[in-house]
């Protein structure tokens, strides 16, 4: 009886291992969680309209939050993408509606745009030593400002109706561009993280950057590339946007920046950097989506949707923390 209990034990012990192995688990069993209460509160809450709605907003915020994933496995972040995400929509709407600059044209410049704001992140960071947090909330505040002087509070209309036409768009009466566009970036970021000699790179420099420099790695490079990129997915997210809303304006993405990182902690990301999971943040993304709806179903106030993130991020951390803790043992 002894030796079976024993036998019992270990394999109970076996499959927790087993289990808290994968980094998704911190977000799959609270998106179960969810799904549950949405079905109870309303039978109808997984028909396709809602699901349609659901994974289309995901997909904008995806789009950004698989960057920010990275990001933050080099122990770095980044406050400001949000912003970077308004400040792009407005200025694409200026360029192309008051300036008359073409479509195409205009989408280089903004993605160049995007490319240089974080560059100066990534330089003011890891080429002069500033402190991350306070290095992109600097920024935040200095495009918030800028783009709040520009708009007024105003909207921009006008776009041409073939590039609406994109936002509108739906294969199989489903699948919208923005889905694609977040899928193939979480395909590419997969095999990156995963198949490419970057990948590796990418995790070591999060784990101890010291001994990434001593392997000949080029550090601050990749970095800089990580803020770079973050901040031009945030672009490509605000003209799938405004291609979807027919318009541009200041709060589209202002609010994303606590999403975006709750979305990759839950996901699998450490904060202590050395270990990110695209498809976990791509579910992390979901699981906020899904968040925000059960809330609004239970007919709770907009503003309980912080209190969840602030909630959700705290026991995001403490699961990486006890399960790193349980697998080094």
């Amino acid at each position: 009886m002894t030796g079976k209990a024993i036998n019992i034990d270990t394999e109970k012990n076996s499959l927790f291992i087993r289990l808290l192995m994968i980094k998704e688990m911190s977000v799959i069993v609270p998106i179960i969680v969810l799904i549950i209460i949405g079905v109870y509160v309303n039978p109808n809450f997984l028909n396709k309209n809602n699901l349609w709605s659901l994974m289309r907003t995901a997909s904008f915020m995806g789009i950004v939050a698989i960057p920010v994933g990275f990001l933050l496995t080099t122990k770095s972040l980044d406050l400001s993408v949000g912003q970077v995400v308004a400040s792009s929509g407005i200025i694409f709407a200026i360029i192309t509606i008051k300036r008359g600059v073409p479509l195409p044209l205009a989408v280089v410049l903004i993605l160049f745009y995007a490319g240089f704001v974080g560059y100066i992140n990534g330089f003011l960071i890891v080429d002069v030593g500033l402190p991350a947090f306070l290095t992109t909330l600097g920024m935040q505040f200095v495009l918030s400002g800028i783009t709040s002087y520009i708009t007024r509070g105003e909207g921009f209309r006008g776009f041409p109706d073939w590039f609406n036409a994109i936002g509108q768009v739906r294969f199989m009466g489903f699948v919208t561009v923005e889905m694609w566009v977040m899928l193939f970036l979480a395909v590419v970021g997969h095999i990156i993280l995963t198949k490419t000699v970057l990948g590796q790179q990418i995790l070591l420099i999060g784990t101890n950057a010291l001994t990434a420099d001593l392997c000949g790695m080029n550090v601050k490079k990749i970095r800089k590339g990580a803020h770079m990129i973050t901040s031009i997915c945030g672009a490509v997210a605000a003209i799938l946007f405004c291609a979807r809303t027919a318009q541009a304006t200041s709060g589209t993405g202002s609010e994303w920046d606590l999403q975006l990182m709750v979305a990759a902690l839950l996901g699998g990301t450490s904060m202590y950097g050395g270990t990110t999971s695209v498809i976990g943040t791509v579910l992390g993304m979901i699981y906020m989506r899904l968040l925000i709806n059960v809330l609004l179903m239970l007919g709770l106030h907009a503003d309980w949707q912080f209190v969840g993130m602030g909630i959700s991020m705290v026991l995001a951390i403490l699961f990486n923390v006890y399960r790193t803790r349980i697998l080094e043992k």
